[in-house]
């Protein structure tokens, strides 16, 4: 299927079988906003790029959907040229990678990358994604032929924020990820079970658990910025106190819904 200068939605939709094209085996959108839901994109096919789905529209939303066992030169399951909110979705066994996103600064939130495959970036390639913004997502036992089974980040400045990486591959380095010429912020992720290490090429960033070996990280407790075992009052002006650097409407909202919360 294929969609231009529209804005469509597309709401508990299957695209199976579709390909092989040159381009997008499942479904092409470019030059509008497209809203896809509750959508299945399963065992498509391209040449080129896109298997199941590629998008090119800013303001586009994609959430709660399905990309599996897709195939594709790079972004078997998704290919991504546009400043998108991507939530809720599942990324698997694609060949060519989960998700690739080029030149661009979407949201992607609490969405699972898991046995993806991929030449660099099993589960995710990012490529010049700036501001891109990776929230609350899962890598798991993604492969790469050479670096980053989880993650290949190059020339981009991304943020991932309370990501967790275990039992990514990478046959060369960077089994969770590999940065290469990027700037790539970690916060409160965590990384282990990852072959052959956890992370090759720099990366700034503060509060994350990263073991070399099985040991696995322990859950991370939301709103606690004051690590003190508990979401209280401290926690609430420690956010106002430093409000604008590094805290933001998201962490007063966070101690907020977690209230009186006790970590484990």
């Amino acid at each position: 299927a294929r969609s231009s200068n529209a804005s469509p939605t597309f709401n508990d939709c299957i695209f199976e079988a579709n390909g092989p094209a040159r381009e997008a085996g499942g479904l092409y959108h470019s030059d509008g906003i497209v809203t896809i839901a509750r959508c299945a994109f399963t065992n498509n096919s391209t040449e080129f790029r896109g298997g199941g789905l590629y998008l090119f529209g800013t303001g586009s939303v994609v959430e709660d959907c399905t990309f599996t066992d897709n195939t594709a030169e790079s972004g078997a399951g998704m290919i991504l040229f546009s400043d998108a909110t991507v939530s809720g979705c599942t990324f698997s066994n694609n060949f060519g990678g989960g998700l690739y996103v080029g030149y661009a600064g979407p949201t992607v939130r609490a969405c699972l990358f898991v046995g993806n495959t991929n030449g660099d970036g099993g589960g995710l390639v990012a490529v010049g994604a700036s501001p891109a913004v990776f929230e609350d997502c899962t890598f798991q036992d993604n492969y790469a032929f050479f670096n980053g089974g989880g993650v290949y980040n190059s020339l981009g400045s991304p943020t991932f924020t309370g990501c967790t990486f275990t039992g990514n591959i990478a046959e060369f380095g960077g089994g969770g990820m590999a940065t290469v010429l990027a700037t790539t912020t970690l916060e409160r992720c965590r990384f282990w079970c990852n072959t052959p290490n956890a992370i090759s090429g720099s990366y700034d960033g503060s509060d994350n658990c990263i073991n070399e070996d099985c040991t696995e990280c322990a859950l991370p407790c939301p709103g606690d910025f004051d690590d003190s075992g508990t979401v209280d009052v401290s926690d609430l002006l420690l956010v106002i106190s430093e409000w604008g650097d590094p805290y933001d409407i998201g962490d007063l909202l966070l101690v907020i819904s977690e209230w009186n919360t006790a970590c484990p």
